[in-house]
């Protein structure tokens, strides 16, 4: 799946994903997350990318802005098991009240 050319802000809930969540291959392009929250224990205040190991979904940010998002873990991004490709993008400014304030990477996932 693609999303290009958007902006995802004041996205919200008690689960993980405060602005996308995706279980599947993701291309991000163009696009800007902000001030968006994954409550409680969340993961993922921008971007929550979780797929099973034996899949391992790609995560793609490209020309994007993920900033100003919390979370439990990884306030602006939260991935597991897949890869994180990070091309002329920004993490910036978001907070993490256990870990990974811009990004956390969980079990076998891999970030170019």
């Amino acid at each position: 799946m693609t999303i290009e050319h958007l902006t995802v802000q004041r996205g919200g809930g008690s689960l993980d994903g405060g602005g996308i969540r995706s279980q599947a291959d993701l291309t991000v392009r163009d696009a800007r997350l902000r001030w968006n929250s994954a409550g409680g224990a969340g993961k993922g205040g921008g971007i929550y990318h979780a797929v099973s190991r034996f899949t391992g979904r790609d995560l793609t940010l490209l020309r994007t802005r993920v900033e100003d998002n919390s979370a439990n873990l990884g306030g602006g991004v939260h991935t597991d098991n897949g890869k994180v490709v990070v091309t002329n993008s920004s993490i910036s400014w978001n907070n993490a009240s256990v870990g990974g304030g811009g990004l956390f990477v969980a079990a076998i996932s891999g970030v170019t």
